[in-house]
């Protein structure tokens, strides 16, 4: 649904409409429509998903009959966020393309993709493209999200795991509008450093958002004895 910016809310209206299973949607404005990507499933019982967006107007028109598949790799893609860099748009998706061995616990890869305001992916064919942002090693990265800084993109996740498991916590990559990581492949930022093993802590679920000067990560932290929410900045990313 739109709101206005004195709150009044308009009617809800539909996006996807289909039998799939539906889930994870996310949403960014390029100043004229907004996209809207989720993860979906192709039928109530099925467990791997890909990656799908729409462009929605202002006015709430879908303008997208056919959905965009972005990510509809091997083994599933989940998890999408979506930012805008004032040319195009980047959606970043947990991807299991590279764990061909079945495992009781997954580790998905960080992998992206560029979309154009019209629509066309810029990084490859959905069934194969893409470009990996941090992957590899048995490390079961959750929740990515993405902002843009003005410059270029940060994308967070997460790394479950409490601190005797080895969990590094929250981590990021920059990445250009280029769809390149100027660090260096693979390579992260330390966002929180180890969750405590004095409180049992387990990071989960970072959000994040930046303006001009800077970039700010929030993110939960599973203690045993509280819950609380901790964040980071960034200046620059």
């Amino acid at each position: 649904m739109l709101v206005t910016p004195n709150g009044t809310v308009a009617a809800s209206f539909p996006i996807a409409t289909d039998n799939s299973t539906h889930l994870n949607p996310t949403v960014a404005f390029d100043g004229t429509n907004f996209f809207v990507a989720w993860e979906q499933l192709p039928t109530s019982g099925a467990t791997v998903g890909s990656i799908y967006g729409v462009r929605v107007s202002a006015t709430g028109s879908v303008l997208d009959l056919t959905p965009i598949t972005i990510a509809s790799a091997p083994n599933g893609q989940s998890t999408p966020s979506v930012a805008f860099d004032g040319t195009n748009y980047l959606v970043v998706w947990l991807d299991m393309r590279n764990q061909t061995t079945p495992t009781v616990v997954p580790y998905p890869d960080i992998y992206g993709a560029r979309v154009t305001t019209t629509g066309v992916l810029l990084d490859g064919p959905s069934a194969s493209g893409g470009f990996a942002i941090n992957g590899g090693g048995t490390i079961e990265r959750s929740s990515p999200r993405v902002a843009f800084s003005g410059t270029e993109y940060l994308v967070t996740w997460t790394v479950l795991g409490y601190a005797n498991s080895g969990s590094p916590g929250v981590q990021a990559a920059r990445v250009s509008t280029a769809g390149t990581l100027p660090s260096g492949t693979n390579m992260t930022v330390p966002v929180s450093g180890p969750p405590s093993a004095a409180t049992g802590s387990q990071f989960t679920n970072p959000v994040m958002a930046s303006g001009s000067q800077h970039g700010a990560v929030i993110w939960f932290d599973n203690q045993n004895t509280s819950k609380v929410l901790v964040g980071a900045s960034f200046s620059p990313f």
